[in-house]
């Protein structure tokens, strides 16, 4: 699935925490991690590479490389540039999972789901870095469309490669709830679908992926879906959550919010993204 794993920290101890999940890919797949940070052109860099290296000791028997690299953007845009180049790489990194806030005081994690198209594997501040494990139950939240379809697929990869027990959350925010109520009461009603055959079409379009039968599925009601799937991912004791990201950016991010920064912020678990 991958054919390395790419950690980008800032020599901080929050960015370190990205660390251990991602050697724990790196062992399970036999790939090396490659830990990258970036420092300004006018700073020196030999106490950043050294805390680095320092943190870097601590992963593990894993093959290791270390760069410490002059920023010559933004990181974001730098990490792009050096994913480019690097095929089937995985990029692990921590984050606050900010929501609308992140319009203002930006994020990396945003900036580079915004431009690449690689999945990222988020480390939240509430995740459990110590209990991930490449088994277990795993969430997979899709709804029926682009995203959906993205997510899906991100999801069977893992599924093939690792050992995780997925099971399909469709989310129904309250106004689609009330609206779906409000028509079945109508004339006609009991001729409309019930709530859960989204959910079902979802975790049928697994099976057909992965080749797996009886999938799991639950479709969940809320105003915040974020919340949701984080709270439902905790209540089975998920490893792993699954989910396709708009990266919605600026005024457009402050405005309409983003649920994966809702997920990520909340989780207990990493969050596995992509952006379609």
């Amino acid at each position: 699935m991958f054919t390395e794993v790419i950690v980008p920290v800032d020599g901080s101890a929050e960015s370190a925490r990205a660390l251990g999940p991602a050697s724990a890919v790196a062992h399970y797949l036999g790939v090396p991690i490659r830990v990258v940070a970036f420092h300004a052109p006018t700073d020196g860099s030999e106490e950043l590479s050294n805390t680095v290296l320092g943190q870097v000791n601590d992963i593990g028997e894993v093959q290791r490389f270390v760069e410490v690299l002059p920023l010559e953007g933004s990181i974001g845009s730098d990490l792009d540039n050096l994913v480019a180049d690097k095929g089937d790489a995985l990029v692990v990194m921590s984050t606050h999972g900010r929501g609308r806030s992140a319009a203002v005081v930006g994020s990396v994690a945003e900036e580079f789901l915004g431009k690449s198209h690689r999945p990222v594997l988020l480390v939240g501040p509430e995740c459990a870095t110590g209990k991930f494990r490449l088994h277990g139950p795993m969430i997979v939240a899709a709804q029926e469309d682009t995203f959906g379809a993205a997510a899906l697929a991100l999801a069977a990869e893992a599924i093939e490669t690792f050992d995780f027990e997925p099971q399909v959350v469709n989310v129904l925010d309250l106004q689609t709830t009330r609206e779906m109520e409000k028509a079945r009461a109508g004339a006609g009603g009991f001729d409309l679908p019930p709530d859960s055959v989204g959910a079902h079409r979802l975790a049928n379009d697994l099976e057909a992926a992965t080749g797996r039968t009886g999938i799991d599925f639950r479709v969940l009601h809320s105003g915040n879906p974020g919340a949701a799937i984080a709270e439902r991912a905790t209540s089975v004791s998920a490893t792993l959550i699954v989910m396709a990201t708009h990266a919605r950016k600026g005024l457009d991010r402050f405005t309409k919010g983003s649920c994966t920064a809702d997920v990520v912020a909340k989780a207990t678990c990493p969050v596995l993204a992509v952006s379609p």
